[in-house]
């Protein structure tokens, strides 16, 4: 037991394993589902990391993406990037081509690797995702984030220039004080 109440277990990984081969000879419910259920419940429950491991081991991919989207900077700041850097290459390529805050995301964590070219290419990703999606409430902060995330890839190429105009363009956009 994890806590006092004996709500919470953990289980030895070789338990867990047959547990697993169990449910797997029983011909219980497909893992898909119960990865599903335990995702939606975690989720309800605030537990977004677990929630997002278990949505995405049950290809509910929207749903992944949308808490990944909720705790992306949170992830980033606790220094989990290569927790963050998992879950986005669980997803379909098309799908997170689509979002536009993941598109920066994936973007920002390409900086990390100074590979400016697979940041343009995010950042170009996220572009044409804003302009074919539903205008949303924060899509002003995303391109304020897709040009400061242009003024560092221009500082990594040493262009003062860009450097300013992708900056301008970044206050401009952001809500900052």
């Amino acid at each position: 037991a994890l806590d006092d109440e004996r709500r919470w277990y953990r289980y030895h990984h070789l338990f867990a394993a047959a547990l697993r081969a169990r449910l797997a000879a029983a011909g219980g419910p497909p893992a898909a589902l119960l990865h599903r259920r335990a995702g939606d419940w975690l989720a309800a429950r605030g537990l977004q990391h677990e929630a997002i491991d278990h949505l995405l081991a049950a290809g509910a991919f929207e749903p992944g993406a949308d808490l990944i989207e909720r705790v992306a900077i949170a992830t980033v700041m606790q220094g989990a990037w290569q927790t963050l850097s998992s879950w986005l290459d669980a997803l379909p390529g098309s799908l997170l081509r689509a979002r536009p805050r993941l598109c920066v995301i994936q973007a920002l964590l390409q900086l990390d690797g100074y590979t400016a070219d697979r940041v343009e290419s995010y950042l170009h990703d996220a572009e044409r995702a804003l302009h074919n999606a539903q205008p949303r409430d924060d899509d002003r902060n995303t391109w304020g984030e897709i040009a400061a995330l242009h003024a560092m890839v221009a500082a990594l190429r040493g262009d003062a220039t860009a450097i300013v105009a992708h900056a301008h363009e970044a206050l401009a956009c952001l809500d900052v004080e």
